[in-house]
């Protein structure tokens, strides 16, 4: 549905530019997201005691979204190498990770931005899926 029946289509200079950026941008936000997964689980561990006693507690959604964060993140390092080669192997992984995170967020009460969020990187990869060999 997201190629044949969309709306409109991506121009193939776009599509051809956002599967040359695509693995350096996951790169860059892999290394990013690192160290900010480090120090929540750091400052989790530090403050989580001290919630406890005042009566909130470390919360199910913020449980959910650290995990599924981690996932995707997984997802995407693995997809890296796949990407640069322009594998269907690596394009599905990055499909994964949006599924991750999609269900991460519904699972985190953030259904509107989750549904937003899912619906356009779906978008974006189904255009450029043709791109992709095996």
């Amino acid at each position: 549905y997201m190629v044949r029946e969309a709306p409109f289509t991506l121009p193939m200079g776009l599509k051809e530019f956002i599967v040359t950026i695509s693995p350096y941008l996951i790169l860059i936000v892999a290394l990013m997201t690192l160290p900010v997964i480090a120090g929540v689980i750091g400052l989790s561990t530090l403050v989580t005691p001290f919630a406890m006693m005042a009566g909130y507690g470390w919360g199910f959604t913020a449980i959910v979204t650290l995990i599924t964060a981690i996932a995707a993140l997984i997802l995407e390092v693995m997809a890296i190498k796949g990407l640069f080669k322009r594998t269907q192997s690596g394009w599905r992984l990055v499909f994964y990770a949006t599924i991750v995170s999609f269900v991460g967020s519904i699972l985190a009460f953030n259904i509107i931005d989750g549904v937003i969020s899912a619906v356009i990187g779906w978008y974006i990869l189904f255009q450029v899926k043709a791109l992709y060999k095996n």
